[in-house]
């Protein structure tokens, strides 16, 4: 007689009223770091997948989609960027596509070392930025070191966990702050981008509107993008702003053999749906 077991599925909570679940082959990773608890699954439609704090970071299958379109629109949308800082970025995918580039130096800033270390082990084709010779990593508060620096670059790409979200939010919290914001200003080079992930308009529309607000009020050019990520719940979006360079406009060529970013979808995703047009927010923000 075949023994029946239960399905086993793995459920994030977006709001009160709407979850997202993935069903599960096997859990492979839990540990309660002292920053966050950190899982890994294999699942079945997404191949291995990363959970902190019980909201999904990557995916095996569609990584690609989120990776390369936050790094790739900042990059050719700054012709000369040499210098490059990650703030978040601990699975190591965001490292791996800077590095497509002729890039100098590349700083990531990851607080909780044991992120990085589960995703060596059970995401070596995403972690494998963390490879290249021109990747140091620094294991500390991406708030702190911003505020403390005295270097400058080129792009500054916050690739963070959630900022907003039902509790526990995890450590993210404080980078969407107008302090944050106007340290990370100080440091960024004059043609320079700076970008964030900035959560799902789906849901956490209220939360964006006052970001959005904060980012208007230290940078003056500020665009807002909305990008694929299927397992994201559909959508999620980016945040770009710089001193006066046009984060829409690619400058330059970007690498070959990508899968998802090309010129035509560059400038796509700052085209929006009215209700979430930066014009439309101003009047209500």
């Amino acid at each position: 007689m075949t023994q029946q077991f239960p399905e086993l599925w793995y459920t994030e909570k977006y709001t009160q009223h709407f979850n997202s679940s993935i069903r599960i082959k096997e859990k492979l990773f839990s540990k309660k770091s002292k920053f966050q608890l950190i899982e890994v699954f294999d699942t079945y439609e997404f191949g291995k997948v990363l959970y902190l704090n019980n909201a999904l970071m990557v995916t095996e299958r569609d990584e690609f989609f989120y990776h390369e379109l936050i790094v790739h629109t900042a990059m050719t949308a700054c012709a000369e960027a040499k210098n490059v800082l990650i703030i978040g970025g601990g699975d190591g995918g965001v490292a791996r596509e800077v590095c497509k580039y002729p890039v100098e130096k590349v700083k990531v800033i990851e607080i909780d070392p044991e992120v990085i270390e589960v995703c060596k082990k059970y995401f070596p084709e995403i972690a494998k930025g963390f490879e290249d010779k021109r990747v140091e990593v620094l294991n500390q508060d991406g708030f702190e070191y911003v505020k403390n620096c005295k270097e400058t670059y080129d792009v500054i790409i916050i690739d963070s966990s959630d900022m907003v979200g039902p509790p526990p939010i995890g450590p993210a919290e404080i980078l969407s702050s107008r302090e944050f914001m106007e340290n990370c200003k100080k440091i960024l080079s004059e043609e320079g981008i700076f970008v964030a992930q900035s959560e799902t308009p789906i849901f956490y529309f209220e939360f964006i509107k006052e970001y959005l607000k904060r980012v208007k009020s230290v940078f003056p050019v500020v665009k807002y993008a909305v990008i694929p990520a299927p397992s994201y719940g559909g959508i999620w979006s980016l945040t770009f702003a710089s001193k006066g360079n046009d984060p829409s406009e690619p400058k330059r060529e970007a690498p070959s053999g990508l899968k998802c970013y090309n010129k035509e979808l560059h400038k796509a995703i700052f085209s929006l749906p009215n209700i979430w047009r930066m014009d439309e927010i101003s009047n209500r923000i």
